[in-house]
């Protein structure tokens, strides 16, 4: 086995402290190769993700802000070698169906016994072993090492406020700065969804082989300018009014440069489904502030 000397992890996540403890404490049965974490929500496990090579995530489906469905669809950026299973008390054939189209791992029923849980985890992780037998260690904790020491850089030659990587569906993907009391989430959304609106209008213009590549929003106390990046990610640069929308433009531009040679690997063509953009344009954005 090639990790002989490092235990396999498996990150739980799911909403209900109570829940995750009676997984982990099940799946910690599978043997001392393994070392099982736990997230209290998909923002959580997705910053463990970046930290952390798992071979294994176990989600609750329904969770507050971002499902365990929305969870996956984030990890094909961060993590996409990772297996998932999802736990659902929702086993409708429709959800079943989207399971076994988006490639997931399994999923399982609640209530569910815990021996369940855990030959469901072995089967994906023995599928996982397989596929990574003759293969090299995945660099993805290394990869957002330096896509988090790209936006720490353009943190302090900007002076801006905080830093957003979003996904192209409205996830943050990594972020840096002063972001308490920020309601990341709606802004990582509003970012996508005017990109998404920004590509509609170049396709009423006739340009639809092209689209805009930035975007700035002043306001009268904190400013947003973003940009794309190889048509997947959106960096998010939020400043006050006391920083240059000048040097803001250029230290952006140059971070651009870097991080489209980090995330190339990661990158798909950027398209959204009908569910994606009723997602995006659904988000309900009463109440946003930066303060």
């Amino acid at each position: 086995m090639n990790n002989q000397t490092q235990p396999r992890r498996i990150l739980v996540v799911d909403d209900e402290p109570s829940v995750a403890i009676m997984v982990s404490d099940g799946l910690e049965m599978l043997g001392d190769e393994y070392e099982i974490d736990i997230a209290h929500n998909a923002y959580e496990a997705l910053k463990k993700l970046q930290e952390f090579p798992y071979v294994l995530v176990v989600t609750d489906y329904n969770m507050p802000e971002m499902s365990g469905l929305e969870l996956f669809q984030a990890m094909q950026h961060v993590a996409p070698e990772t297996r998932v299973v999802l736990m659902t008390a929702y086993g409708t054939e429709k959800l079943q169906e989207q399971i076994r189209q988006l490639g997931l791992a399994g999923y399982i029923d609640k209530p569910f016994r815990i021996e369940e849980i855990r030959e469901v985890a072995r089967r994906a992780v023995r599928h996982t072993t397989q596929q990574q037998a003759d293969s090299p260690s995945p660099a993805a904790p290394q990869m957002a090492e330096e896509v988090n020491r790209c936006l720490k850089e353009l943190q302090v030659q900007t002076g801006a406020r905080c830093i957003l990587l979003v996904t192209s569906n409205g996830f943050a993907m990594d972020m840096t700065g002063q972001t308490r009391h920020l309601d990341v989430i709606s802004i990582s959304a509003l970012v996508a969804a005017n990109f998404l609106a920004a590509r509609e209008l170049a396709n009423l213009l006739g340009s639809r082989a092209s689209a805009f590549k930035s975007s700035y929003y002043e306001g009268d106390e904190y400013n947003i300018y973003s940009y794309e990046i190889n048509r997947q990610f959106l960096l998010a640069v939020l400043f006050g009014a006391e920083c240059k929308p000048g040097i803001v433009w250029f230290y952006t531009k140059q971070t651009v440069s870097e991080l489209e040679r980090l995330l190339a690997e990661q990158s798909q063509p950027l398209t959204f489904s009908d569910e994606e953009v009723e997602s995006i344009l659904d988000w309900d954005f009463d109440g946003f502030s930066p303060d």
